[in-house]
C-alpha cells in the first residue's frame, strides 16, 4: 500500500469543481450525474467508494457512490478524514489506481443493484 493521501492534489481539484458545479442544483431535478474521479477500496471490510465531487463547503466531505459486502449499495456522503484516519491506523485503504470511469454514477449504482456488486 502506497504511504500517502488517499487523494492527489489533482484529483481534490477535480472533486472539489465538480461540487462547485452540483452545489447550486443539489437536491433539484437539474442534479448533476457525474462520473467518478476516483474509486477507494477498504480492503478488510469489503467496502469501495466511487467519488464524483467534494462538498465546496465541507472541504473533507466527499459524494459517491458505497458498496458494502452484504449491504445494498447507496448514494452519499463520506469522510475523507476518517478514511485517511483508518489508513494511517493501519487499516488497509487504498486508492483503486486502476480505475478507469465508463460512466456516471448511476450507471454503476444500476449495476451494483441488479448484480450485487460492483464489475470494475
Amino acid at each position: 500500500m502506497k504511504d500517502g493521501p488517499l487523494l492527489s492534489a489533482f484529483q481534490c481539484a477535480s472533486l472539489k469543481a465538480n461540487g462547485r458545479k452540483q452545489a447550486p442544483v443539489k437536491g433539484t431535478a437539474h442534479e448533476i450525474d457525474f462520473e467518478p474521479a476516483v474509486k477507494i477500496d477498504d480492503l478488510e471490510e469489503g467496502r469501495s467508494w466511487l467519488l464524483s465531487e467534494i462538498d465546496p463547503f465541507v472541504p473533507h466531505k466527499a459524494w459517491g457512490l458505497c458498496l458494502a459486502r452484504g449491504e445494498e449499495p447507496y448514494t452519499g456522503c463520506v469522510d475523507i478524514n476518517d478514511l485517511e484516519n483508518l489508513k494511517r491506523a493501519g487499516r488497509a485503504i487504498a486508492q483503486d489506481l486502476r480505475f478507469i470511469p465508463q460512466g456516471p454514477l448511476s450507471h454503476y449504482l444500476a449495476q451494483a443493484q441488479a448484480e450485487g456488486t460492483l464489475n470494475l
